[in-house]
């Protein structure tokens, strides 16, 4: 997995306290684990990522409730589309929103692949909003919003 380029570096509002250094920690072990999992197809181990009534909007809209749901889907795409294509978290921020939850945005660089088309895929970066939960010492996702990056809009941001 590739190391974070820096905890501010996607530019997350810091209008909630600081997030400790050993649960900046805890957070980074899940976001690696996400890419990692996915990229073995382990779902089982990739399941154990999220609460059981976890919510994910993927990239196209698509909204799965509740853990089976994401494992089940990201089983299909991951078996297919994806299959073997390595994607981690390059860059990240995170603010507490409260005791034991967490905000994250971080982005996602995935490895070149080939569509179902045949079309070759590159550069394929994504922009991650996810929703952290503290369950005993680990740091699981509770909800989260996978986006795509436009590489052609993105150098003309008009917030920054």
């Amino acid at each position: 997995m590739a190391a974070l380029v820096g905890s501010a570096a996607v530019g997350l509002a810091q209008t909630s306290s600081a997030v400790s250094a050993a649960d900046q920690e805890g957070i980074q072990t899940t976001l690696d684990a996400f890419g990692s999992t996915l990229t073995k197809m382990d779902f089982d181990a990739f399941g154990t990522l999220f609460t059981d009534d976890a919510d994910f909007v993927n990239v196209v809209g698509m909204h799965w409730a509740g853990k089976a749901q994401i494992v089940k889907a990201h089983r299909v795409v991951f078996t297919t589309r994806y299959r073997g294509t390595p994607q981690h978290f390059i860059e990240k921020s995170e603010a507490t929103l409260a005791p034991g939850l967490v905000l994250v945005v971080g982005k996602i660089k995935m490895d070149d692949y080939t569509a179902q088309d045949g079309k070759a895929m590159t550069n394929n970066q994504f922009l991650m909003t996810l929703v952290m939960k503290k369950v005993g010492e680990r740091w699981l996702i509770r909800s989260a919003e996978n986006t795509p990056i436009d590489l052609v809009a993105a150098p003309h941001d008009p917030g920054k």
